[in-house]
This record gives structure tokens, C-alpha cells and sequence, in this order.
């Protein structure tokens, strides 16, 4: 009985698993019926968005074989009308021009306005249109002229004006000077800005906006930006030097750059007049105590040029002028406050008197004895605190008395050695008193052409030319035995 109900049951559930797998196929396969006939008809669909989209595409690529002038970009007419090249530097119209302005870039901070201002450069230095280069130039020369942003402006104006292509920079650069009048506005700026400078943005150094003035006039008159025809006047350099060669801070930046400008014969701002400017009026009127190692620097270079900046001058101004440079010298060496700027003047002071070949020996002489009388006058005439000054220039007096004769020394050793053996010689007291770093040496020397010798006492520090004197002075001796 049990056998037989399981029989029953059995059969069953496999009636019901065939009728369940029998009925899920079925409907499987009816929606699936269902669904494949939803898609009849789209293959054709698909291929005609295809072959119109090829159909576009030729026309398009038809149009531009046949007018290849003209571009396939559509304008806005309505932000064309809107943005004129005129307008660019106007407040609104340029993000990061706007942006670089004194009155947002300290919101900015450095770091991201030096970004925004690099940027900028980029996208108007690379555009192709030469009308939005040059009316930003225009945009900077005009802050220039009204004192604003001038940082940011003389720090793009090189940049702008090397954008343009070959003689082009020349003439952009002549434009802005003759119609825009840039180097003017550069110099009312500058007077302006070194007559208050606690008024500028805290944004920027004091040294930082003397370093970007005097950058763009290396800029401005390099060989690539401008012709060697442009030049500053005389008018040009008085006034940077009355702006800044007496700054405590920043003196030093524009001695640095008066040197690479006389220097370097590519740099064209200085002509000869503003050279002789320099050399006969300015620098002579600086302080010989608050000299520094640039502006020494600047110095022996233009006197150096002394032969050409005192050329064409007339008679006694010529011969007075010629001793400016010198004179000035003389100063610097006994009164400079920095001992390497003293040292540096009396080493180029011996080498100017060695290399006159004799010829100013007794002015040398005099010069010396003159401002040892003048400190010696001091010490027993000026109030008290002064005397240091004065001991300082008779104790720099003596030290380059003492390095020329020395100097004077090694290079006429021989002529001093053989007019002394010959009993014309000029005695020193310090050879009386002997070199207690020198031991004696006796050499012994034999003539190649007999079999003569002599021996000969001498001394370790005496110089070679010593020695040859002494030799030359035996040979006489021998030839006249002869």
C-alpha cells in the first residue's frame, strides 16, 4: 500500500516538474517571440541615420574643398558685438588683466599673481593678432602714465615687445616711445615712485621695484627690442642717478647695472656724452667713504676709458679732467669705511702708476705727501672723535707708499741691482736693518766659453733679475779683461 502511494506521488511531481519546465519555456519562448519582433524594421532605421550622417559629412568635407577661406566655426554675433579690441584693457573686458590691477592683486597673493600674470603673457603673446599685442601694450604704458600696476606692467612691456617677429620689434618700440611716450612716463614713474616710496603695494620690496625698472631698460635697450640708435639722454641719466645713487638700500642695484651697460657693448643705453657724465661729474661727487665694491667696480672701468671720454676735450679741461679719475681714486683708497674697497683702490692705483712707464712717478710722490700732510693737519686741528678718520687715511697713506715701492721694486729689480754694483745704486734703510725671513746663498758660476768662475753672495729673497744683474755685471768684467 505504502509502495503504491509512493508510486502516486512520484508520477506526480514528475507531471508537475514536466508541466513547470513545459509552461516557463513556454512563455520564455513567447516573450521571446514578443521582443525579436519588436526589433523588426530598425536595421533599416540604423542604416538610413548612417547614410544621412555620410551624406552631411561629404557635404561638409565638399564645402570646404571648394571655399577653404572660410571657417566652419560660427561666430555669435551677438559676443562679437560685444568685444572689441579697443576695449581689452578696459575694467571687465579681460579676467586676468582685471585681476592683475593694484587694486585686486593683493587678494590674489604672490605666488598666484605671478601665475595669473605668466598666464596672460602666454595667451597674448602667442595670439596671432598684432592689434591685441599692441593695444595691450598700451594698456601698460598707460598704467605707467597714471602710476598704477606698474610692476606688473614694466614686467609684461618686455615680453609684449619681443612677441613681434624681426624689425618689427624695432618699430613696435619707436611707436610706443614717439606716440605713446613710454620712456617718458618710465621717468615721471620713477621720480614719483623714489620721492614716496612707503605709498607703493606692500606687495612688493623696495628692492624688488628698483630690480623691475632697471630690468626693463636692459630689456628695452637690448640689440633684439630696440636699435643701437636708441639711448638715453643726458637728461635720462641725471635722472636715475639722482633717484637712485644715493639710496641706501638699492644704490648698489644701479651701479650693477651702469657697470654691464659699460661692459657689455650689446646693452646700447649709454653714449659716450652720458659715459663722460658719469666718469667727470657724477661719481666723483659720491662720498669716497660710501663707496662700495660695484660702484669701485664702475669706477675703474670708466676710468679705464679715460683716454676715450676725455678725447675730444679742450686744452686745461682736458688736462684737468684727466686727473678727475684719479684725484677720486686717491680718496677712495685712504678714506673708503670698507677696508676691500681701500685695499682694491690701492692695488689699481699701483698698477695705473706702474704702467705710466715712469711718467707720473713725482705726481705719485706728491699725491702722497699731500694727504699725509692734510691727515697730519687734522690730527692737530679737529675736535676730538676725529682723530680715528684721520689716523685711518696716514696709515693707508704709509701702506701704499710702501706696496709701490715694492711694486716699483720687483719690476725694476734688475735695473736696481746693476746701478748699485756699479756705485750708482739708490740705498734703503730697511736693507740696513736685514730680512729676518732671508738666509744667505752663495752660488758659484762658471762661464760656458772658459773655465773662469766667480762666486756670488745672495740672498733668498732677492729676485732673479737679481741674479742676472749680478751675472751680466761678471761678463762685463770678464770681457773687459779681455
Amino acid at each position: 500500500m505504502e509502495r503504491h502511494i509512493l508510486e502516486m506521488l512520484s508520477g506526480e511531481e514528475a507531471e508537475v516538474e514536466g508541466d513547470a519546465e513545459g509552461s516557463y519555456s513556454s512563455r520564455m519562448s513567447n516573450k521571446s517571440e514578443k521582443n525579436m519582433a519588436d526589433f523588426d524594421g530598425e536595421d533599416s532605421v540604423c542604416e538610413e541615420e548612417l547614410a544621412g550622417l555620410t551624406d552631411h559629412a561629404n557635404m561638409n568635407l565638399h564645402v570646404l574643398a571648394h571655399s577653404p577661406e572660410k571657417s566652419p566655426i560660427r561666430v555669435d554675433h551677438r559676443l562679437s558685438a560685444c568685444f572689441k579690441a579697443d576695449n581689452v584693457c578696459q575694467p571687465g573686458n579681460t579676467l586676468l588683466w582685471d585681476l592683475l590691477q593694484d587694486d585686486k592683486i593683493c587678494q590674489l597673493g604672490e605666488g598666484l599673481a605671478l601665475e595669473a600674470e605668466k598666464t596672460l603673457c602666454n595667451l597674448i603673446c602667442y595670439t596671432p593678432d598684432k592689434e591685441i599685442r599692441m593695444k595691450f601694450i598700451e594698456g601698460c604704458l598707460n598704467n605707467l602714465a597714471n602710476n598704477v600696476s606698474v610692476v606688473v606692467s614694466l614686467r609684461m612691456l618686455p615680453k609684449l615687445l619681443t612677441s613681434f617677429r624681426g624689425l618689427d620689434m624695432h618699430h613696435v618700440t619707436h611707436w610706443a616711445d614717439r606716440q605713446h611716450h613710454m620712456m617718458t612716463h618710465f621717468f615721471n614713474n620713477l621720480k614719483t615712485y623714489t620721492a614716496n616710496p612707503s605709498k607703493s603695494l606692500l606687495l612688493y620690496t623696495h628692492q624688488m621695484q628698483v630690480q623691475v625698472r632697471l630690468h626693463f631698460l636692459s630689456a628695452v635697450f637690448s640689440p633684439i627690442v630696440s636699435p643701437n640708435t636708441f639711448k638715453l639722454s643726458i637728461e635720462q641719466v641725471d635722472i636715475l642717478w639722482e633717484c637712485l645713487a644715493n639710496d641706501p638700500e638699492c644704490s648698489d642695484e644701479l651701479f650693477s647695472w651702469l657697470l654691464s651697460q659699460t661692459k657689455t657693448t650689446e646693452l646700447h643705453a649709454l653714449k659716450l656724452d652720458a659715459l663722460r657724465r658719469l666718469y667727470i661729474h657724477h661719481l666723483p661727487s659720491l662720498p669716497p667713504e660710501k663707496f662700495s665694491m660695484i660702484c669701485l667696480s664702475l669706477f675703474q672701468q670708466l676710468c679705464s676709458l679715460n683716454n676715450l671720454l676725455t678725447t675730444n676735450m679742450d686744452g686745461d679741461g682736458n688736462r684737468e679732467n684727466q686727473n678727475v679719475g684719479m684725484d677720486h681714486m686717491w680718496k677712495i683708497a685712504l678714506r673708503a669705511c670698507n677696508t676691500d674697497v681701500s685695499m682694491a683702490a690701492i692695488q689699481y692705483i699701483n698698477s695705473y702708476y706702474m704702467g705710466q712707464n715712469l711718467q707720473f712717478e713725482s705726481q705719485f710722490v706728491w699725491q702722497c705727501m699731500t694727504h699725509l700732510k692734510a691727515a697730519s693737519d687734522d690730527l692737530t686741528t679737529n675736535s676730538s672723535g676725529l682723530e680715528e678718520a684721520s689716523l685711518l687715511c696716514v696709515q693707508r697713506a704709509l701702506l701704499l707708499m710702501k706696496t709701490h715701492i715694492e711694486t716699483f721694486r720687483r719690476r725694476y729689480a734688475y735695473h736696481l741691482r746693476k746701478w748699485a754694483l756699479e756705485g750708482k745704486g739708490i740705498g734703503s734703510h730697511s736693507a740696513a736693518l736685514g730680512d729676518r725671513s732671508s738666509t744667505p746663498v752663495r752660488l758659484i758660476v762658471q762661464s760656458g766659453s772658459s773655465s773662469e768662475r766667480c762666486f756670488l753672495d745672495m740672498l733668498s729673497t732677492d729676485y732673479v733679475a737679481d741674479l742676472r744683474a749680478e751675472i751680466v755685471k761678471w761678463c762685463e768684467g770678464l770681457q773687459q779683461k779681455r
